[in-house]
């Protein structure tokens, strides 16, 4: 019988030529696309007016899509996020160890963009930020404040960061090989988050706005959790 460690694939070029193809899709997004389908998004971001300019023809075509290229960009991501997480719980003895090997890949690299980002915005825009709102992104908790973005991209380690603590807390059932019990769990959370907040939008909206916003956050945090697990299940 194999072994729960001799079971995982080993990363492929395959793999690693999917991820530099969302990467790749992800910046096309952004750069031709994302500015022109989301001005007052991108104004916010930076503190400034809504800009008025003339929308080039292909964002036309781009709409009449039925496909986001972003979105399945952004889901691959959490898919392959999902697949080589199993790997990274190989190599961990404890849950700590494996929180803390991500966090010492992911944090300095980022750390650095949300000053450079906080650094740039004063120097070029009237956009400045409070210490709360700074440290608030830096330690990836802004999602469960009122604060707006820093850095509009960092949404994306925002949740995956919750994904590593989760795998972290439940590191004994994942290196145990019981990977399915935490995907169930994960996917029933998420469908509960959601129909939770279908169903208690008006309520929350009228008598607790925060309320919308947390569970908006949970349920968006649970949603892309789920994609992560389908990569992981492809892992085994």
């Amino acid at each position: 019988m194999c072994s729960f460690e001799s079971s995982i694939p080993q990363r492929t070029e395959s793999w690693h030529g999917l991820r530099g193809l969302a990467i790749f899709m992800v910046l096309v997004c952004h750069q031709f696309f994302f500015f022109f389908s989301y001005p007052k998004f991108c104004a916010q971001l930076v503190g400034q007016r809504v800009l008025s300019f003339t929308v080039p023809r292909y964002i036309r075509v781009f709409e009449a899509w039925s496909i986001d290229i972003g979105v399945v960009a952004v889901s691959l991501f959490f898919f392959l996020a999902g697949y080589f997480v199993l790997d990274s719980v190989r190599r961990s003895s404890s849950g700590r160890q494996f929180f803390f090997h991500r966090m010492v890949r992911l944090w300095p690299v980022y750390g650095i963009s949300v000053l450079l980002n906080v650094a740039l915005l004063a120097i070029f825009t009237s956009k400045t930020f409070s210490l709360q709102h700074i440290l608030s992104a830096l330690f990836w908790v802004r999602p469960w404040t009122t604060f707006d973005f820093i850095d509009g991209s960092a949404w994306v380690l925002e949740i995956l960061v919750v994904f590593f603590l989760v795998c972290a807390v439940f590191f004994p059932s994942l290196k145990a090989g019981r990977e399915i019990r935490l995907g169930k769990t994960i996917f029933w959370l998420a469908l509960l988050s959601s129909l939770f907040f279908v169903n208690n939008y008006e309520y929350l909206r009228v008598c607790c706005p925060y309320g919308v916003h947390i569970a908006f956050v949970i349920s968006k945090i649970f949603a892309h959790m789920s994609l992560a697990m389908v990569g992981m299940y492809t892992a085994l």
